[in-house]
């Protein structure tokens, strides 16, 4: 059971719910409500629950809820055969761990102006799933009532209820019509509801574990079935129009024509020939799908383990280009500071009492120069400008012939940056 319940360890007393409906109907957002945490949520068409995911919420001191989030089976990234098998192996496995479904939350949005085929195809798919005998367990919610006008909003409720190829035959069967408003109040009322209701076992966990059906041998197996060869008849019929096509054109000499209609028929090939690999794909086992999941897993392992170390490589190459740039930069710096000492020794000519390691002022350093004196002084950038080149310089004496002081005040003694100062006497 770890492997569906993300390292839970669930109680007898514990409560299973399983929240289902189109991508975009609000499932992701409900279960947050219930259970305070960040379940990525879909802002368009793309969905975001591409596997069946499970959240647990605190619901009593003896019990606990676990959510089961599912993708819907109009997913934009999975086919309806892949989001099958991922369903029946979760419920199925719950089933085989002997815990029972408390009941299921089939979400719709209110705001849905009409109910278009990928509506029907996930209610289709949904009761097959179910079972007649499930159906007593199951609340048809409908959710986004703050996005529509109440009276438009009662208005599609009552059309849902009233018609039979919809949510009409399911009430009958047992199902009920509840309202959601986007509210956590809201959301745990509809759990208490479902709570109340005696645990069940739904059509595709018995057939799976209890008849060891094959998934294509299931109601819900045998159903999607019937959609993939209806499919494939249409695909079928395109390629024979097309072929019917590509022929006059020839006939008449147009090769454009022709090539286009010999394109059309190669990808209506390639459709079918996907549509009949999905409806292989159902003849399957619960053991088989265990097997492939466990191996799935695996893959995943070891590919999360080889990006991670992929990460530490080249945050250890960063680090070592740091270190790189860092010595350079160093190296240049040095070959600076000596182009500026060979530069002071190429003029020559130190004042008296300048020795060399007084070559570079920095704060508060004093440098007396006399009236003969020339050579080259290095200030520290920071320095504000002032007389004959950059740095604040204070003159002792205003007559250059008795000599003068050259005081740098506030400089920086850290800097890194420096500037030579030519001079010479007048």
């Amino acid at each position: 059971m770890s492997e569906i319940l993300s390292g839970h360890s669930p109680k007898a007393s514990d409560i299973f719910i399983a929240v289902m409906g189109m991508t975009g109907s609000g499932k992701s957002t409900f279960i947050s409500l219930c259970t305070g945490q960040d379940v990525p949520v879909g802002h368009n068409l793309q969905a975001c629950t591409q596997q069946v995911t499970v959240y647990k919420c605190q619901w009593s001191t003896n019990a606990d809820v676990y959510l089961f989030d599912t993708p819907g089976f109009d997913d934009t990234n999975r086919s309806d055969t892949e989001v099958l098998i991922e369903i029946a192996a979760c419920l199925a496995k719950t089933y085989e761990d002997n815990f029972r479904l408390s009941g299921i939350l089939y979400l719709h949005r209110i705001t849905d102006r009409r109910i278009g085929g990928s509506a029907k195809r996930n209610l289709f798919m949904f009761r097959k799933l179910c079972g007649k005998d499930g159906l007593n367990n199951v609340l048809l919610v409908t959710t986004m009532w703050e996005d529509e006008q109440p009276e438009k909003g009662h208005s599609r409720e009552a059309e849902l209820i009233a018609t039979n190829g919809f949510w009409g035959a399911l009430v009958e069967e047992g199902a009920e019509v509840k309202r959601h408003d986007n509210t956590r109040a809201s959301a745990m009322t509809l759990l208490k509801v479902v709570a109340k209701k005696n645990r069940v076992a739904i059509s595709i966990q018995k057939e799976m574990v209890s008849e060891r059906k094959n998934l294509n041998e299931t109601e819900a197996g045998m159903g999607l079935n019937s959609e993939i060869l209806l499919a494939e008849k249409r695909v079928k019929k395109e390629m024979e129009l097309a072929l019917e096509m590509e022929r006059e054109a020839r006939r008449l000499h147009d090769e454009k024509s022709a090539e286009e209609q010999r394109q059309y028929r190669k990808k209506m090939q390639q459709k079918f020939d996907h549509l009949n690999q999905e409806r292989e794909k159902l003849k399957v086992s619960l053991k088989e799908i265990k097997e492939q999941r466990f191996m799935y897993k695996e893959l995943e392992a070891k590919y999360e383990k080889s990006q991670e170390l992929m990460l530490q490589q080249a945050e250890r190459i960063g680090t070592l280009e740091g270190q790189h740039q860092q010595r350079d930069k160093d190296i240049i710096l040095r070959d600076q500071q000596t182009s500026r000492e060979l530069e002071i020794l190429r003029l020559g000519n130190f004042p008296v009492g300048w020795r060399k390691r007084e070559s570079r002022l920095t704060g508060d350093d004093i440098l007396r120069l006399a009236p003969t004196d020339h050579g080259t002084i290095i200030i520290p950038e920071e320095v504000e400008t002032g007389l004959n080149g950059q740095g604040r310089w204070r003159l002792n004496t205003p007559n250059w012939s008795n000599g003068f002081e050259v005081v740098i005040m506030d400089a920086l003694a850290t800097s890194v940056s420096e500037q030579m100062v030519s001079f010479t006497s007048p």
